[in-house]
């Protein structure tokens, strides 16, 4: 097992690191946690695992990434210390995920942020979200099974594109108060089950009109639907028992408020 430890000093404003692939990396566990930092996160290349560059303001902010390889996992952890609470400072960071490899990741927000998981492997996705605004999209199917999705916030707002593209098995999402949009279209193949949680929310659902759904709400303040058929608390689309995917769903919602619609 090898491990290393990179922490920048603070005498500049640039932090740039690249994590190499190597022959015997078979999946990396991919921590992000960069306080106070606007971030982006994109596909990279398959000389890489990770590589990452962050603009920032060494009195706000101090970056730092850790690392180490054992039986053919590789797990990063890259991270920032914040000096003060303000998420309005312009510190900034792009982070690069190979394409080549599964990765299992877990990613917080604090400031704006925008990820883009097309064309990468994602074995896991845990994504945990701050204050600022979240915009996460995927435009092609994910080459491998995505086990499970789990999406979390407190007051946050978050806007997706292509959720289904992930073929994931599991997938869960719990917001406090906020705003969302749970773009759920994409490829499905068998069964993916979905449990959603809202507290005082406004969300979003978006539908893939290829795929069978079948979704029971309890506890919704309002909720309206088009182009389901509804019974007592249950919704199910037209098609649903006679697609080769299928998508079920439980909704569970506090004052929130909840609209059901097809992709236009």
């Amino acid at each position: 097992m090898t491990s290393i430890l990179i922490i920048i000093l603070l005498i500049g404003t640039e932090f740039k690191e690249n994590i190499p692939y190597r022959k015997g990396d078979t999946r990396a566990e991919v921590e992000i946690k960069l306080s106070g930092c606007k971030l982006a996160i994109k596909k990279g290349n398959e000389n890489s695992i990770l590589s990452t560059y962050i603009s920032y303001d060494k009195e706000r902010i101090s970056p730092n990434m850790e690392y180490k390889r054992e039986k053919g996992v590789c797990r990063i952890r890259l991270s920032s210390e914040q000096k003060n609470n303000s998420i309005f400072g312009k510190d900034s960071a792009v982070v690069y995920l190979a394409p080549h490899i599964p990765l299992s990741l877990r990613i917080y927000t604090s400031s704006e942020s925008r990820i883009d998981l097309s064309s990468i492997k994602v074995g896991k996705l845990h994504l945990v979200l701050g204050i600022g605004n979240t915009f996460l999209s995927i435009d092609e199917s994910n080459p491998i099974t995505c086990e499970e999705i789990r999406i979390y916030g407190n007051i946050a707002r978050l806007n997706t594109e292509g959720l289904g593209y992930l073929n994931f098995e599991r997938f869960y999402f719990d917001l406090n108060a906020g705003m969302a949009t749970l773009d759920m279209t994409g490829v499905y193949n068998g069964r993916s089950d979905a449990e959603i949680k809202m507290g005082i929310a406004t969300l979003t659902l978006i539908l893939p009109p290829e795929t069978g759904i079948r979704l029971k709400t309890k506890g919704v303040l309002y909720t309206s639907a088009e182009g389901l058929i509804r019974k007592d608390n249950w919704y199910t689309s037209k098609n649903f028992g006679r697609t080769d995917g299928e998508l079920l769903m439980h909704i569970y919602g506090g004052l929130g408020t909840l609209k059901i619609m097809y992709k236009k």
